[in-house]
Order: C-alpha cells, then sequence, then structure tokens
C-alpha cells in the first residue's frame, strides 16, 4: 500500500509539474485570452490523462490519442477526420506532448483551416520505421477555404515557435509545414526510442523570457530532463535567472554525451528518466566535481547506499524561488558540498 501510494504521489507531482510548465508557456494579448488558451491546453492534458489512466500508465496507442483530440470535431453533417497507420504505442510523457502537438494543430484547423469548414477533410496518417524506430506522422488538410490557413501561432498556448521548440529541441525530431498548396500539411518525424533522439542545443526563442540585456553571462548549467514541456519551461526559466543552459539531456546516453562535449559549472538532473534512473549521470557530475541538483516527483529516493543519498535536490512541482535557493546554494557549497 505504501509503495501503490507513494507511486500516485510521485504521478500526481509530475502531473502538477506539466501544469506550471503550461501556465508559464502559455502567452495571449490579455487575461481573457490567456484564461482560454490554458483552459484548452489543459483539458486536452485531462484527455491524455484519462486515456493513460485507463491503461493503468503502461502507454497509450496513437490512434486514440488522435481519436480523443478530434472527437469534437467529428460530429455528423461536420468536417471529416481520417485516421491510417499501423498501431504505435506511446509511452506516457510523449503522449502527453504529442496530444498538445495535435491539440494546437486541431485549434488552428478549427479556427483558421479545415475544420472551419463543413465539407473540410484531415487526413492524418503515419507510418513506424521499425529498424531505426522513426514515426513519421503527416496531417494533411483540405478546405474550400483557401487562402484563409494559416500556419499554427495564436490558436492556442503553444503557438508556432513553441510548437518547433517541443519537436525539434525537447523531442529532437523534424516538423515540416507547407501552405503551398493552400492548405496545411505538417510532418513531424520523431523517434519512438527515447535514446535515438538527438535534441539540438537550446536557443534563444521570442517567446521566452530573458534576463536584461546588461546582465553579466552566467554559470554554465547542463539540464537533465525526460518530460519534453517540462524540460522547456525550465529551461527558459533557467534563462531568465541568468544561466547558461548549455544541453538539455532527455536520458542518461544523452547527458553523458552533452558531458563529453563540455564540461559545465552546474547541472539539474531529474531522478527518473523514463525506465532508467541518472544514477550513471549523477556518478561522473560527483567524480568530476561539478554541483548539481536533483529534481524528483519523489519526496525520498533511493535506498541510504544509493548514490543519490544524501545529495540536494528540489521537489517538484517547484517555484522559480525555491529553484533559485537552491542554485545559489550549490554555488555557495561548491563541488564538496554535492559530493558529501
Amino acid at each position: 500500500e505504501k509503495v501503490m501510494m507513494r507511486e500516485i504521489d510521485h504521478r500526481a507531482r509530475n502531473l502538477l509539474a506539466v501544469v506550471r510548465a503550461l501556465v508559464r508557456i502559455t502567452d495571449a494579448k490579455d487575461v481573457p485570452h490567456y484564461r482560454d488558451k490554458l483552459l484548452s491546453c489543459l483539458e486536452a492534458l485531462s484527455k491524455t490523462h484519462a486515456l493513460l489512466a485507463a491503461e493503468r500508465w503502461s502507454g497509450v496507442s496513437l490512434d486514440s490519442l488522435l481519436e480523443a483530440e478530434l472527437a469534437p470535431y467529428n460530429t455528423e453533417g461536420g468536417p471529416k477526420a481520417t485516421l491510417r497507420g499501423p498501431r504505435v504505442l506511446l509511452e506516457a510523457e510523449l503522449a502527453q506532448t504529442l496530444a498538445m502537438i495535435f491539440h494546437e494543430l486541431a485549434t488552428n484547423a478549427a479556427k483558421h483551416g479545415a475544420l472551419a469548414d463543413l465539407d473540410g477533410t484531415i487526413d492524418i496518417g503515419w507510418d513506424h520505421r521499425t529498424d531505426d524506430d522513426l514515426l513519421t506522422i503527416r496531417w494533411a488538410e483540405t478546405s474550400a477555404r483557401k487562402g484563409a490557413t494559416i500556419l499554427p501561432s495564436e490558436s492556442s498556448g503553444f503557438g508556432s515557435d513553441l510548437l518547433s521548440q517541443v519537436v525539434e529541441q525537447q523531442l529532437g525530431g523534424e516538423i515540416d509545414r507547407d501552405l503551398s498548396t493552400g492548405n496545411l500539411i505538417c510532418t513531424i518525424r520523431i523517434s519512438l526510442h527515447p535514446s535515438r533522439r538527438t535534441r539540438k542545443p537550446p536557443v534563444a526563442q521570442d517567446t521566452a523570457r530573458k534576463p536584461p540585456e546588461d546582465t553579466a553571462p552566467g554559470p554554465r548549467i547542463l539540464v537533465v530532463e525526460d518530460d519534453p514541456i517540462v524540460a522547456m519551461d525550465l529551461t527558459d526559466t533557467l534563462g531568465t535567472m541568468g544561466y547558461q543552459v548549455v544541453a538539455t539531456a532527455h536520458d542518461v546516453k544523452s547527458a553523458l554525451s552533452a558531458l563529453q562535449s563540455g564540461t559545465p559549472d552546474l547541472a539539474v538532473i531529474d531522478i527518473n528518466l523514463g525506465h532508467e534512473t541518472s544514477e550513471p549521470v549523477a556518478e561522473v557530475l560527483i567524480a568530476r566535481g561539478i554541483p548539481f541538483l536533483l529534481s524528483t516527483g519523489y519526496d525520498s529516493e533511493g535506498a541510504p547506499e544509493s548514490v543519490f543519498s544524501g545529495l540536494p535536490r528540489i521537489i517538484k512541482p517547484f517555484s522559480e524561488p525555491e529553484l533559485k535557493a537552491k542554485l545559489d546554494g550549490l554555488d555557495a557549497g561548491g563541488a564538496n558540498a554535492v559530493g558529501a
């Protein structure tokens, strides 16, 4: 019973961390628009959570995810959406992220594209290449309202720039959007296997908050976080605080690769990375004397002999002041305080 309650608490904290990230990255011109956008994103997240809960968080099929998102529009006499592709099972974190992406596309289509036309259609096809675990999704709209369709930008909380940031930087994939025919065709390519994703280094986004221009460059910091939405929010938060995020890693392999490429001054690492822990990353950081902060949805973690025992940690979801205080403690304490 204690194990079950601990796991429920862990999932709840992680979900709240995702909600907090959505609250922070959602942008709007005024409060009413912000409220509508945020509620829309939370509804999409709620649908995905219900699907995952029904499957005991073992994953959710891609077609189920799409059907849930498009259900409000697939009414009799309205626009039609067709789904074509093999059965593909998505892990929880990826399912939550793709749900946000599909929600962005569907909301954009409802306002400006095929779903705003009673005779409009959306054809969604996907292919799973098993040799390298590459998933390719093609979202193609057809509407008589040619010329009215626009690229996803203001339709939901993500927006065009953030959508690209999630796919390319956090999921290590590719996204192409084509309007040459007058209708939107969006193609997304991602690897289903986290170890095969190559995330691009973080870049400044127009939507991201930035420190004052006269602020001196801060410490170089490595972020290790497997949830793309939380990672995006954490990267933005650290940038605002004056840190230079040198890389965001989603699993042990990519984190170790980042450490081989350079030496950060500090690191923030999530303890649980999907089906593995970040213990090998912690061991390398300790060996190299690099201070780091553990991020976790658990109140306590690991047996006393674990490499994580006694190390500085912060519990999700956390506020910016909490994060700053913890990182300031690492700066003041140095590597010896971390490895103690």
